[in-house]
């Protein structure tokens, strides 16, 4: 048995001031970005072996996230300087997860197990299961299949931001997270002591992704590409990825590692 438990902290910060110049030489603000985020993270992580055929793996991670956001910005050249966005808080977000790993033969393995997400900003929860086999063909060669349904906060300021001449709360202070399931196929191949190569086909579909209530915009946050909107959304997106992805990994070795790494992909919304 074991457990590892560990605290990290980090800070981000991005400002942007924009300007150009009147007729008469004198400076105006067109655009004034203030983000700052401050994260905690504090997770925990238990591994425990049964057996040699049983063994399981349980976790928890937390986030404390600090924000304070400004946006100052202008439609055009000729409208007015307004407040897009002001706005600091608090957000948490929880994570727990637990899987278990059976053997039932040395080179056959089966892997189940489920995670838990929830952004206590808006009270949002996902339970998702996920499961994975891989067997060893031989000692160079391993084929694996696997399955996760996936959830994704939205970025913090697709929650707050709102239309600065409405009076409106902000829209999209409910909005519920992206989902996808993953389906993974992966062949793996050592190609030496130190060396292996693998190969990955994925697909993932997506659903549940905020898109904008108007049908007549075609505004997705799958390809987002300002944290901040001011369209009510909805969640009614869908999306779709798929490719095949090849790596080759150098494990250490004389002071030498090494990943090369190769993907051909389509991306749709």
């Amino acid at each position: 048995t074991s457990l590892r438990t560990a605290v990290s902290y980090s800070f981000f910060e991005n400002t942007f001031d924009e300007r150009y110049v009147e007729d008469d030489k004198t400076l105006s603000t067109s655009l004034k970005n203030n983000h700052k985020t401050r994260k905690w993270i504090v997770s925990s992580t238990l591994n425990h072996k049964f057996s040699n055929q049983l063994s399981l793996r349980a976790g928890a991670i937390l986030n404390l996230i600090h924000y304070n956001y400004y946006t100052l910005d202008k439609e055009n050249f000729t409208a007015p300087l307004l407040e897009r966005i002001n706005i600091s808080g608090d957000a948490q977000t929880i994570q727990a997860f637990t899987q278990w790993q059976y053997k039932p033969l040395n080179n056959l393995s089966f892997t189940a197990g489920m995670h838990y997400l929830e952004l206590t900003k808006n009270n949002t929860r996902a339970i998702e299961p996920r499961a994975a086999v891989k067997w060893d063909l031989n000692r160079i060669n391993s084929i694996a299949i696997g399955y996760g349904l996936h959830s994704q906060v939205q970025p913090l300021g697709v929650y707050f931001a709102k239309d600065p001449a409405s009076t409106e709360p902000a829209p999209n202070a409910d909005i519920e997270f992206t989902k996808a399931h993953h389906f993974v196929l992966s062949y793996s191949r050592a190609l030496g002591r130190n060396m292996r190569m693998k190969a990955e086909a994925y697909n993932q579909h997506l659903f549940n992704v905020p898109v904008s209530v108007d049908p007549a915009k075609t505004f997705s946050t799958l390809n987002i590409q300002d944290d901040f909107v001011t369209d009510a959304l909805v969640n009614d997106g869908k999306g779709r990825n798929y490719g095949v992805e090849l790596t080759l990994e150098q494990s250490l070795n004389n002071n030498l590692y090494y990943i090369m790494n190769a993907s051909v992909y389509e991306s749709k919304y």
